[in-house]
């Protein structure tokens, strides 16, 4: 009985983070080609401070190491060494995502990038959406022709959606 008891809490305080709402956050967020190796790494929290999700910035690397690239990745903390981005779209995708920042697309400045410099990401299946800011970028060209992400800065703010009923 006991057992039965805590595996059903233990549930729905692992399943909280579909309906949850969180306390809204704006942050920061520096990368700079001397720390590629360094995932910067933040919580979304309920407003009694439970972590609900896990948001990261990763580095994509080409076989050189260059940073060609890095991921916006928001995942359930419940599960945070899932690979499951949360901002994927559902179904079949293709090409650029509103959470990747390429080399190639940030080549000629944010404004000129396919997204622009603010993006919109709404996960409406968690009630979660992201305002994401390209403040900075510096992309540098190697001798072989190959972009790399010198520095970037983006400026996040994350907010409840409003209820759709």
């Amino acid at each position: 009985m006991k057992l039965w008891i805590a595996i059903s809490l233990l549930s729905a305080v692992a399943g909280t983070s579909a309906s949850a709402k969180i306390a809204p956050k704006k942050m920061q967020v520096e990368f700079t080609v001397g720390n590629k190796r360094t995932i910067w790494t933040d919580y979304l929290c309920s407003p009694a401070n439970q972590k609900l999700f896990v948001i990261s910035l990763e580095p994509h690397s080409d076989g050189s190491r260059n940073a060609v690239g890095l991921d916006l990745i928001v995942r359930d903390a419940g599960k945070p060494e899932s690979d499951a981005n949360l901002l994927n779209s559902p179904g079949n995708w293709h090409g650029v995502q509103p959470y990747n920042f390429f080399a190639s697309d940030l080549l000629h400045g944010a404004a000129k990038s396919v997204f622009g410099r603010r993006r919109i990401i709404n996960v409406k299946s968690r009630g979660l959406g992201l305002e994401v800011r390209v403040l900075h970028v510096k992309i540098s060209v190697k001798r072989n022709g190959a972009q790399e992400i010198d520095e970037l800065t983006l400026s996040l703010a994350a907010y409840n959606l409003p209820d759709s009923r």
